[in-house]
């Protein structure tokens, strides 16, 4: 896999539209064209994984003295922001937090909801150094995590908040060590180049698909899957954490290093969405990683000399991210500090052992480790069934084994539910929607969204082939 970041869709072709011959500078642009875009559709499009979770991306441009705010001023002007995102309110210079409070406090329930832009930069000069405040720290980090770790407010539902800020180096340096690791971890930051200007371009040739993006991602609801190889992508981006916190030093870098498959994910599912689509693919997972990439090596550079160690680290990254493709068996799974079990066996029909008897040979691993992830509670009603000596739950096989169905026996096939809802499942009184969400066949009334850990990637070909057994799409 190319080091270089790889520019998808209509952000990415804003990018080369701006760019001149200069590929750091494009890199640059295409994420502040994505931070400032997620702010503008995410009160709307959410990431479905175990809960709804924000699509923002927060980004931070240490910049050059000269040119503090090129990549967020010239991109704003490109993207016409005021135009064609007439209700993102983009605020500078936001220190405070009751200044964060007046900023986000312009929705009302009448009109849109709230989406505000905080650029400029965050950190105020005190006689120690560059500083960002602590209770702005406290607030900011809430609104990253989503509605349900957000106070609640009397005006609706919670605003949704982007971040691209730039900030010079001066104040970068000090400031950085008045981050906690808490926000510094939901930060993507980069080194932004001095070379090169932006190139004037005729704007209606490109922004048209930008904008009927946006018309679609805020039209309504929108809610952001991952596939299966995708997910397996990312499950090798959370894998590698822990290798690259290994060889970043200091409790910030190592705390950002933590957070890495969480910005792919939020990356990707913001692609998705510029391309109208509610399913993060195998290449748009990849091309996510290839920005969050380069956000690591910046940040290397931004705070530590450890090129070789990390190069290497990512190397390795990559490596396990492109062979999916190719893979006979999928790579690990990022799980707790339980059983590890592989992955990927590939969608094949159980294999039989002959004894007395026929019976089908299972891989308890995989139900056990689903069952450990839940703590044995159902992922449908939240169950958990306590007797005098354990708990108890069931492996429910979302395409079954055996003929005619031949499931494979992997973790993306099987979930954790009670004996009720197992039953319930197995016959199909309670299937599932491509988006996870549990629905009654009697009735045809949407029960919920069903429980699914970041660890747990429910594979959606199963639950289609689940569905077609019972229901005619």
């Amino acid at each position: 896999m190319s080091s270089d970041v790889i520019l998808r869709g209509p952000l990415g072709e804003l990018a080369k539209r701006l760019s001149p011959e200069d590929r750091l500078l494009a890199e640059e642009v295409y994420a502040a064209a994505i931070s400032l875009w997620s702010a503008a559709i995410a009160h709307t499009v959410t990431i479905h994984t175990w809960s709804s979770r924000p699509v923002t991306v927060w980004t931070a441009f240490s910049t050059v003295a000269d040119r503090p705010a090129a990549a967020r001023e010239s991109v704003a002007s490109a993207m016409n922001a005021e135009e064609d995102f007439p209700y993102l309110d983009i605020r500078k210079g936001v220190t405070t937090a009751s200044e964060f409070r007046r900023a986000i406090g312009r929705g009302s329930e009448a009109g849109p909801p709230a989406r505000t832009l905080l650029v400029g930069n965050p950190f105020r000069p005190l006689r120690s150094g560059w500083k960002i405040l602590e209770d702005l720290d406290l607030a900011l980090r809430p609104t990253w995590d989503g509605p349900e770790s957000f106070p609640s407010r009397p005006r609706g539902s919670p605003p949704s908040i982007g971040v691209l800020w730039d900030v010079p180096g001066d104040s970068w340096t000090s400031g950085l060590r008045s981050l906690s690791e808490g926000l510094f971890s939901r930060l993507l930051p980069f080194k932004a180049s001095s070379s090169g200007r932006l190139r004037p371009t005729q704007q209606k040739e490109w922004t048209g698909p930008l904008v009927e993006a946006n018309a679609w991602a805020t039209a309504k609801p929108r809610k952001i899957t991952v596939d299966g190889a995708a997910g397996r992508k990312l499950d090798e981006a959370r894998v590698g954490e822990d290798s690259i916190r290994g060889v970043l030093a200091g409790d910030r870098a190592r705390a950002f290093g933590g957070r890495l498959g969480e910005h792919t994910l939020r990356v990707a599912a913001v692609l998705a969405a510029s391309e109208e689509a509610t399913v993060v693919r195998s290449e748009v997972m990849e091309a996510a990683w290839t920005l969050v990439r380069r956000s690591v090596t910046d940040t290397v550079t931004l705070i530590q000399d450890l090129h070789g160690p990390v190069e290497a680290a990512l190397a390795e990254l990559d490596s396990a991210i492109y062979a999916i493709e190719h893979a006979v068996h999928a790579p690990r799974l990022s799980a707790p500090a339980r059983e590890q079990i592989p992955n990927g066996a590939p969608d094949e029909p159980v294999s039989r052992n002959t004894s007395v008897v026929q019976s089908l040979e299972r891989d308890s691993r995989v139900v056990r480790w689903v069952k450990q992830l839940y703590g044995h509670a159902c992922q449908r009603c939240g169950t958990v069934l306590t007797l005098p000596k354990s708990r108890h739950s069931q492996g429910a096989h979302i395409q079954a084994l055996g003929a005619p169905h031949g499931g494979p026996d992997r973790v993306e096939n099987v979930l954790c539910l009670c004996p009720n809802c197992h039953v319930l499942f197995d016959y199909g009184a309670r299937y599932l929607t491509d988006d996870l969400h549990v629905v009654d066949a009697i009735s045809g009334r949407v029960l919920g969204a069903l429980t699914v850990r970041p660890e747990h990637h429910v594979g959606v070909s199963y639950v289609r082939q689940h569905r077609s057994r019972w229901v005619s799409d």
